[in-house]
């Protein structure tokens, strides 16, 4: 770690990263990436959930429910797809 009194530099290093300023949204798009990345995580736990019950779930385990479960965890995924694409559109929209 350098003293930042011994170097010539205006923005001292302290051998640590600097925190980079965010970027101004619109006022009601604030906090949106903060809700995306809630949302996504959330619909990721419960994805493996269902993909854990679906391993390892030896007393209910017929075709019915197994593809019951397929589909719910395709849909998770699209929606996962979705809120991906929506977080790109707000970084591509920021000021």
């Amino acid at each position: 770690m350098t003293d930042p009194n011994y170097t010539n530099s205006s923005t001292p290093d302290y051998g640590y990263l600097q925190p980079v300023a965010s970027k101004r949204l619109p006022f009601p798009l604030e906090n949106t990436e903060e809700a995306l990345i809630t949302a996504t995580g959330a619909l990721d736990s419960v994805r493996r959930k269902l993909q854990h019950c679906k391993e390892y779930n030896g007393v209910n385990k017929d075709a019915a429910r197994e593809k019951h479960i397929s589909k719910m965890v395709y849909k998770i995924n699209t929606i996962m797809k979705v809120l991906q694409a929506l977080a790109i559109d707000l970084d591509d929209m920021y000021l």
